[in-house]
């Protein structure tokens, strides 16, 4: 947790193809510095861009392992991919995954750094050679893991990174700093932003986007790749949508459904709980609300401790009348990992 004078380091870890990323990155964090600057220069806190390129020089060992080393601790890790994987470091498959899995398995045994990936949705250049159709599959199976535990953020192409991630670190370093919840920080906006009507247009818009791709694509990995962007989109206006979320848990369309469940990942309500595990079941959703809804419930075991009983027994419920050809399905695993959380706390 920041405090007053503090410098909070965040770290980016990312294969060599998204370079334009980084340096866009670098931009973005000297941004937040002078906003930092201009608006609270009583808590004198300064971020500071963590790089290997900046932070690592040479030495003898194992050379993953010496970045890590020379690295350090740092309080926000940022992850970053399109369709490169990288290089096998001899402890993990590539030194961005090695990476990590450092930050994710201190986050998840000291609740610290914050950390989030994102991906690039870029189309690939159709004339890839073999090491670059592996590469990318790799990228992919990853991606789909990291999915399942709510870490992700799909961003279109290489300029837009920026756009995305300065109102995500916004609120991240508005709660270090102020130690206000993510529910604050939406209802803090909604009161100086009464009138939704913009943003009930724009939430409109992808809940018929939604519809029209399951109606007008066939079922496979190309319409999912499409809907994840359509609820990308959800998740990036959560916290202006927020106050529209009991009239989207009510709709009759299954696209403002997932409204609602984009915006209980950004903000989860214990209040919510109950419905969610309701759009697990097969007769009331399709498979892709399902899953998003057990991501929605793995983000509040992480995020609600005090709630620990009410996960508990929804998620048993949810586990309870879930099929048994559904075992094996990103839903169950998700719930999975949702129960291991809470017996971790």
């Amino acid at each position: 947790m920041a405090t007053q004078g503090t410098r909070i380091r965040i770290f980016v870890a990312s294969p060599g193809d998204v370079q334009e990323e980084r340096k866009s990155l670098s931009e973005v964090i000297n941004e937040l510095n002078f906003t930092l600057a201009a608006l609270m220069p009583e808590k004198g806190t300064v971020l500071e861009l963590v790089k290997w390129e900046t932070h690592a020089y040479p030495s003898a060992g194992r050379p993953q392992g010496k970045i890590n080393e020379q690295i350090g601790s740092y309080d926000i890790f940022i992850g970053i991919m399109w369709k490169r994987f990288g290089t096998d470091t001899g402890v993990a498959e590539s030194g961005t995954t090695e990476e990590f899995n450092n930050a994710f398995d201190r986050w998840k045994r000291t609740g610290q750094p914050h950390v989030m990936f994102y991906f690039c949705q870029k189309p690939v250049p159709l004339a890839m050679g073999n090491a670059d159709l592996e590469q990318l599959q790799k990228v992919i199976k990853f991606r789909s893991m990291l999915s399942t535990q709510g870490l992700i953020w799909d961003y279109p192409d290489h300029q837009n990174l920026k756009d995305i991630i300065r109102p995500h670190l916004i609120g991240v370093l508005g709660r270090m700093l102020s130690h206000r919840t993510p529910i604050d920080v939406a209802e803090g906006i909604s009161a100086l932003s009464p009138d939704t009507s913009a943003i009930k247009r724009q939430i409109d818009e992808l809940a018929n986007k939604y519809r029209n791709l399951r109606a007008g694509m066939p079922s496979g990995p190309e319409r999912t790749r499409e809907m994840e962007v359509v609820m990308t989109s959800m998740r990036t206006l959560a916290p202006l949508a927020y106050p529209l979320l009991d009239d989207l848990s009510k709709s009759d369309e299954p696209g403002k459904r997932l409204a609602a469940i984009a915006i209980l990942q950004a903000l989860p309500k214990a209040e919510y709980l109950s419905w969610l595990v309701d759009r697990l079941q097969q007769d009331r959703e399709k498979p892709f609300v399902g899953y998003h809804a057990a991501v929605a419930l793995l983000t509040a075991a992480r995020s609600l401790p005090e709630h620990r009983d009410a996960l508990c027994a929804e998620i048993s419920r949810a586990k309870a009348f879930l099929i048994p050809n559904l075992i094996k399905s990103d839903r169950y695993r998700t719930l999975e990992d949702a129960g291991e959380q809470l017996i971790s706390e």
